[in-house]
């Protein structure tokens, strides 16, 4: 599958939830050059001058609202029925980003580090000399 560089509001995310046993599908838009170096400058300027850890996930939360734009029908339930994000949807759920940053957070934070920390990493096609091939 490659990378597609036209920027769009439903980029795609899968994500293996833990808690449930199940994969989360979410949506996304693209992110740009501006977003990470906003990101990481804030990131750092909070955990730089005030090392408050709670004031910097709120960050990644404010910032997971920016780029998170749904996710998959059917992936979260509330009271036991099947909410959308969808605004078309007969299950569209007008409080959804709420109801994930109130017991979902987790799922939020695990986006944002994806998609705004470091999001690839650099595979050797040969191994280094001490290394066992």
């Amino acid at each position: 599958m490659s990378r597609e560089l036209k920027k769009t509001d439903q980029n795609k995310i899968i994500l293996f939830d833990k808690l449930s046993g199940t994969r989360l599908e979410l949506y996304y838009r693209t992110v740009t050059a501006e977003d990470r170096i906003k990101y990481k400058s804030a990131i750092l300027e909070n955990l730089t001058k005030s090392r408050d850890i709670e004031e910097t996930i709120n960050l990644q939360l404010v910032w997971s609202e920016k780029i998170i734009t749904g996710f998959k029908k059917g992936d979260f339930t509330l009271e036991g029925k099947p909410i959308s994000s969808n605004s078309e949807d007969s299950d569209y759920y007008q409080g959804w980003f709420g109801v994930l940053k109130d017991t979902a957070t987790d799922i939020l934070l695990s986006v944002v580090e994806t998609l705004l920390g470091e999001t690839n990493f650099v595979v050797r096609e040969n191994p280094l000399p001490f290394e066992k091939s």
